[in-house]
């Protein structure tokens, strides 16, 4: 399901810059948005461009999503498309659709999920390519362990993509692709699965803590990473700066495995 909207004046379409969001999701605790939806209404409201801005999530007929983007002045076209980033053909069906309904170059890509999780995955399991189906099959998954393990993964695409667009030539600037990680935010969607007494304390009690980081300060830091036109590709940006992705993540021999590997499972493409 995807449905198309806008404002009625139509006027800047044919100028407006492409950004393209995944997993910015509305959280229904405390009447706040998550950090992703967060970041994007902030990028948007800041935007000195006029915006076309495909949004990719589990709810698209959520009246709060649409009424706030198209509140928006500089959004001149919303496409909130149905996604769900845990089923492959949902997420082919999404890129299918920018494909075949954009023709603009993408000047944002935003990608959210819980990357900082991905070190602590990489101490316990230090998953490879030739091991990865063996975790899986013999253990007990909770969410969050599961959640983990994946965005480690995702690091490894993450320094995948950084030197797929290192190769990339012939264009005025090359596509940057960098990490960020938002610092620890209590009172986000990822607690969802954990009993009432947790996101009690989560929503309530922590975000009081001197180590957490405020729903604001995330947003800002990730629409720095959308915004900020001196980043170079591979950066990990924090809210105090910068930060080094896990070990495991720098290895060229594994990365390398992790590359055939998806390749070999159709979600990686080896273009020339």
């Amino acid at each position: 399901m995807s449905g198309a909207q806008g404002h009625a004046d139509q006027g800047g379409i044919d100028d407006s810059i492409l950004v393209v969001a995944t997993g910015a999701r509305l959280c229904q605790y405390l009447g706040s948005s998550g950090l992703g939806f967060r970041a994007l209404v902030d990028f948007a409201g800041q935007s000195k461009e006029n915006i076309i801005l495909v949004l990719g999530c589990r709810t698209p007929t959520n009246p709060t999503v649409s009424n706030t983007f198209n509140n928006i002045p500089r959004i001149k076209k919303l496409d909130i498309v149905s996604l769900d980033l845990v089923n492959l053909d949902s997420s082919r069906a999404f890129a299918s659709h920018i494909l075949q309904s954009y023709s603009k170059q993408i000047s944002v890509l935003l990608l959210c999920g819980g990357s900082t999780l991905h070190k602590g995955a990489a101490q316990t399991y230090r998953p490879s390519p030739s091991t990865i189906e063996g975790i899986l099959a013999s253990t007990p998954w909770k969410p969050k362990e599961a959640y983990a393990l994946s965005k480690l993964v995702q690091m490894h695409v993450f320094q995948i993509t950084v030197d797929r667009f290192a190769k990339v030539t012939g264009t005025k600037k090359q596509p940057v692709v960098v990490g960020v990680c938002p610092g620890f935010v209590p009172q986000t969607g990822l607690i969802r699965e954990y009993s009432w007494w947790i996101r009690f304390l989560m929503n309530y009690i922590m975000p009081m803590m001197p180590f957490t980081t405020s729903l604001e300060t995330a947003g800002e830091t990730i629409m720095r990473a959308m915004q900020d036109q001196n980043l170079t590709s591979g950066g990990y940006i924090t809210p105090r700066g910068s930060d080094s992705l896990a070990s495991e993540c720098m290895g060229l021999t594994l990365r390398s495995e992790w590359r055939d590997w998806l390749v070999s499972k159709g979600v990686w493409v080896e273009e020339e």
